[in-house]
C-alpha cells in the first residue's frame, strides 16, 4: 500500500491544521480519519473483500471497502475513491448513507499503532456488481448480513476476518440499525 499524505485530527475528530504521511501517523499513534464502506448487493448481501497477501492481514476478510481519508479529502470522497480503487465500483456519492462515526481506541494492528476516527457508510447497489480485484484485494465474498454477524460474533469463525473485533461489533450495531 502506498504511503499518502493525511490530515491529523484531535481525539474528537476535528482537523488540527497539520498533515503527515500515513506511515508517520501510525508510527506515532496520531489521530486521523478512515472510512468503512458497507456495500449491499441488489439481493441484500454484503460484499466482503479478501485482502491480498501483500497487505496487512493478507488473506483475511474485510468489509466491502475501507481506507484512509487523504489530505484535503472528505470522508464521502474517500469512500467513493476507495470503492473504485479496491473493488472497481463507480459509486454515486449522493447515494452514500453515512450511519455514524466510531472512535477506535489506539491499538496495535499490523505495522503500526492506529488511532482512527472511523466514518461508517452504507451503499445499496441497484444491480449485481461486476467486482474487480486490485493490488490490495485478491477476491470477494457475498454474505447475508445475519451470517456475517453470526461469524463475527463467533470466536472460532471470526478468525478469518481482519482482527479488529471491537470495531466490527460497533459497526455491526450501527449498520443493523440503518438497514
Amino acid at each position: 500500500m502506498p504511503d499518502e499524505l493525511i490530515d491529523l485530527l484531535d481525539e474528537h475528530g476535528n482537523k488540527i491544521g497539520k498533515t503527515v504521511m500515513k506511515s508517520e501517523a501510525h508510527q506515532k499513534c496520531l489521530w486521523h480519519s478512515v472510512i468503512q464502506l458497507w456495500i449491499f448487493t441488489s439481493k441484500g448481501d454484503v460484499i466482503l473483500q479478501i485482502r491480498a497477501n501483500n497487505v496487512d492481514f493478507g488473506g483475511t476478510l474485510e468489509i466491502s471497502s475501507s481506507g484512509h481519508v487523504g489530505f484535503g479529502e472528505s470522508p464521502e470522497g474517500a469512500a467513493v475513491r476507495e470503492a473504485k480503487e479496491e473493488v472497481g465500483l463507480n459509486l454515486n456519492r449522493k447515494l452514500l448513507k453515512k450511519v455514524g462515526v466510531i472512535k477506535s481506541e489506539p491499538s496495535f494492528q499490523g505495522a503500526g499503532i492506529f488511532a482512527h476516527i472511523n466514518h461508517i457508510f452504507l451503499y445499496n447497489l441497484f444491480s449485481e456488481p461486476n467486482l474487480k480485484n486490485s493490488s490490495e484485494v485478491s477476491g470477494h465474498r457475498l454474505i447475508s448480513f445475519q451470517q456475517l454477524k453470526k461469524e463475527l460474533l463467533d470466536v472460532v469463525l471470526r478468525e478469518k476476518y481482519v482482527p479488529n473485533f471491537a470495531l466490527w461489533e460497533k459497526s455491526l450495531d450501527l449498520v443493523e440499525k440503518n438497514i
